[in-house]
């Protein structure tokens, strides 16, 4: 009796157990049907949010790369040194590199190109209103490859540059000089305190006519910096050569001389007439340092101290040009320099 009763519990315990199972197999499949469906759902937001996050990156990205650029025009700010560069290339802007740039006294330079007609372009830009550019005294220098200086010119583009926009000017070369052009820097000079320490003597010697002309001039220097020039110029009157024979013949010869003469002596005013044209212009400048006389001229121009308001002559040199500059071009115009 006991062992009946027994049998039907443990038949019981296994239905129950049977039951158990069947429940907790039905509960887990519905249970991984509502997971896969919210992790769809989840999976689709976070596609959606990383597309939306992809296009405001790229709409974003220019903004962002000026921010890292430093060399970018558009990252200059109130914190930018007053003499600085970036990107440079042993301490110079390469020229047609389109990277690097130099900021000197609140103004930056950057973008140095070479274009047609020997011209090399530039961009700058003013962190301040800068209300006389002639008093910042600063040059831009060019070097070739081998980092020796070819050239200066002041920075003067205008009496005035306003705070912001990007401006860009020209710089004309000779030819010679602009294929050498490789590097770029801007320096400050105070070309006041310079002190003449050496000087290039450049001769020509011609003929014009009657004329043998004679030009001197001496440029002198200080810091590599031309400060002032010194010209000599005179014109001698060539003397015809006169022949010896019969007198008849000598009787004819001088006829034909004295006709010489006659024509040559209304040319002979015409070197007086260039050269006290050339005095004028100096003496309207508050140069004081002039001697004119029959065929010849002599005068010094200090570019420290001239004044061109009031004159219409026209400086050799700027103050500032380097030595290599004028010995460059003046021996490709046929004229011999040396240094003393």
């Amino acid at each position: 009796m006991w062992l009946k009763k027994n049998k039907k519990v443990n038949k019981e315990i296994e239905k129950s157990k049977n039951n158990n199972i069947e429940f907790v197999d039905l509960n887990t499949n519905a249970t991984e049907e509502v997971t896969n469906t919210l992790e769809k759902r989840i999976n689709y937001k976070v596609i959606i949010i990383s597309l939306l996050l992809v296009i405001i990156f790229v709409v974003l990205l220019p903004t962002i790369t000026s921010i890292f650029d430093s060399s970018s025009p558009e990252n200059y700010t109130n914190t930018v040194n007053s003499n600085s560069g970036n990107d440079l290339v042993n301490g110079y802007i390469q020229i047609d590199r389109n990277k690097g740039n130099m900021t000197v006294k609140d103004v930056r330079f950057y973008n140095f190109t070479k274009r047609s007609n020997n011209t090399i372009s530039y961009n700058y830009k003013a962190e301040e209103v800068i209300s006389n550019t002639l008093s910042l005294q600063l040059y831009i220098e060019i070097y070739n490859r081998s980092e020796t200086i070819i050239y200066r010119e002041m920075f003067n583009p205008s009496s005035e540059i306003e705070k912001g926009p990007v401006l860009s000017a020209n710089i004309v070369l000779n030819p010679n000089i602009y294929k050498e052009a490789y590097y770029v820097k801007i320096v400050e000079i105070k070309t006041e305190e310079a002190i003449i320490t050496n000087s290039l003597i450049c001769e020509k010697e011609f003929t014009d006519g009657i004329f043998k002309l004679n030009y001197n001039i001496r440029y002198n220097f200080g810091e590599n910096a031309l400060l002032s020039y010194e010209v000599t110029k005179q014109a001698t009157i060539i003397e015809p050569e006169t022949d010896e024979g019969a007198d008849g013949e000598n009787t004819e010869n001088t006829t034909e001389t004295d006709n010489e003469n006659t024509e040559n002596t209304a040319e002979t005013d015409k070197y007086n007439d260039i050269f006290l044209k050339e005095e004028a212009d100096v003496s309207n400048t508050n140069a004081t340092d002039y001697k004119r006389e029959d065929n010849y001229l002599n005068y010094t121009i200090d570019l420290r101290t001239i004044d061109l308001q009031d004159s219409d002559y026209e400086l050799l040199y700027n103050i500032g040009t380097v030595e290599r500059t004028i010995k460059i071009i003046e021996e490709s115009n046929g004229w011999s320099c040396k240094n003393e």
